[in-house]
């Protein structure tokens, strides 16, 4: 796969931190690589509170905070997710998101071989 290091850092990094900001004590991230036909799959999946429907198909805009309270508190600008898929789409990859609240969050990305 022919990916910018740099940026795959920064995406990783983005996904990982929002994950630890949010989790509780004793939360749990999972980081899955695989090759799936003529694609690198990767996950980062959690289990923390979980992102409430309603919400999922704004998490990508930019300045859209799902947890309003707490993003004021650590000073978020709401950007983060906005980047990371801007970063995820310009090497050709594509970011998806799953989650059910109290269950946890699953960002996957896929980036062509």
């Amino acid at each position: 796969v022919k990916l910018d290091p740099d940026r795959l850092t920064q995406i990783l990094g983005n996904l990982i931190n929002n994950a630890i900001n949010i989790l509780p004590p004793g939360g749990t991230i999972w980081v899955t690589a695989r090759h799936e036909s003529e694609e690198l799959s990767i996950e980062i999946k959690d289990d923390g509170p979980g992102i409430v429907k309603e919400d999922l198909p704004h998490i990508f805009n930019r300045h859209y905070k799902v947890d309003r309270a707490r993003s004021q508190e650590s000073g978020s600008s709401g950007l983060g997710l906005a980047i990371t898929k801007k970063l995820v789409e310009g090497q050709g990859g594509k970011i998806t998101v799953n989650s059910e609240p109290g269950e946890g969050t699953a960002f996957d990305l896929t980036f062509p071989l």
